[in-house]
C-alpha cells in the first residue's frame, strides 16, 4: 500500500538558507589537506542507562550496533581532512544516567565539495538503555538503530539524506521517535513484530508511508497496534525535503 500527500515547495530556497546558516558558511576556496584519522573508545562503567547526543555539521555519518567489541559503550573512527572538523568525544558515567557526546563546531566556513571529507564511524553497545539525540547539518547519515535497546530517539536532519533502519529483534520496551526534517530525504524503515503508530505532518514537501500501515487521520498504525505488549510511537514533522515511512 502506498500514500502519498504531496506538497509544493514553496519558499524552500529561503528554507535552505536558514538552515546552511545555522550549520556551516559556505565558502569556494576553502583548502583541504591530507586525510587524517582519529578514534574514541569508552566504557559504559557504573551507568545503568545512557543519553548519547550527536551534532555534526557536515559529512557521512554511520551509526549502529558495536557488533566487534560488545563490552565497549562506544568505538568510534573518524577521518577528516580539515583540522577543525575533527569531532570532541565525552562520556561521563558519574551517575544513574551516563552521558555521552560527539559534536562538531559549526562556525567555521568550507568549502562543500568531493575534495572535502569528514566521516564518522559510530558503533554503539547493544544492551545499552539509550535515549539518543541526534542534530545533523550537511550531508548523508545512515542510522542502523534496530538492534540497540532504545528508550528514545530525537533526529533532526538539515540538509541532505537521512536513512533510519529500525528494523531487528522485537524490542523488549516502547520506545519514541522524534523526526524533524530538514531540505532533502528522509527514510525510515519500520520495525516488525510490535505495535507502531506514527503521527506524521508534511511540511513544505513530500510525506510517503509505504507498507502495513493504515490512515487514520494524522496518524498511521499497523495491525499489531493496541495488540502487542510493545509499542513504538514516532512523531514526525515534515520540511521542505520528503519523508517515507516504510511499515
Amino acid at each position: 500500500m502506498l500514500i502519498s500527500m504531496r506538497i509544493y515547495l514553496v519558499g524552500s530556497t529561503l528554507a535552505l538558507g536558514a538552515l546552511l546558516t545555522g550549520c556551516v558558511v559556505v565558502e569556494r576556496n576553502s583548502e583541504v589537506g591530507p586525510v587524517q584519522t582519529s578514534t574514541f573508545s569508552c566504557d559504559r562503567g557504573k551507568a545503568e542507562m545512557v543519553r548519547m547526543e550527536v551534532k555534526m555539521s557536515v559529512g557521512e555519518l554511520n551509526l549502529r550496533e558495536n557488533t566487534a567489541n560488545a563490552t565497549k559503550l562506544l568505538d568510534a573512527d573518524f577521518e577528516y581532512n580539515l583540522p577543525f572538523l575533527k569531532p570532541t568525544a565525552r562520556y561521563d558515567d558519574a551517575g544513574f544516567r551516563g552521558y555521552l557526546s560527539v559534536t562538531q563546531s559549526g562556525e567555521k566556513s568550507l568549502r562543500l565539495g568531493g575534495d572535502m571529507k569528514n566521516k564518522w564511524d559510530l558503533r554503539v553497545q547493544r544492551d545499552v538503555p539509550l535515549d539518543l539525540s541526534v542534530n545533523l547539518g550537511v550531508g548523508e547519515s545512515q542510522l542502523n538503530l534496530g538492534q540497540l535497546a532504545l528508550r528514545s530517539v530525537n533526529v533532526h536532519i538539515g540538509v541532505g539524506e537521512c536513512r533510519m533502519d529500525l528494523r531487528g529483534p522485537e524490542p523488549k520496551r516502547d520506545y519514541t521517535v522524534e523526526i524533524h526534517g530538514g531540505v532533502g530525504e528522509a527514510v525510515v524503515y519500520l520495525p516488525k513484530g510490535v505495535g507502531v503508530i506514527a503521527d506524521a505532518k508534511g511540511g513544505l514537501g513530500e510525506l510517503q508511508v509505504e507498507g502495513n500501515l493504515r490512515k487514520d487521520g494524522n496518524q498511521y498504525l499497523n495491525d499489531l497496534y493496541g495488540k502487542s505488549k510493545v509499542t513504538v510511537r514516532l512523531d514526525i514533522r515534515g520540511g521542505v525535503g520528503s519523508i517515507r515511512l516504510i511499515g
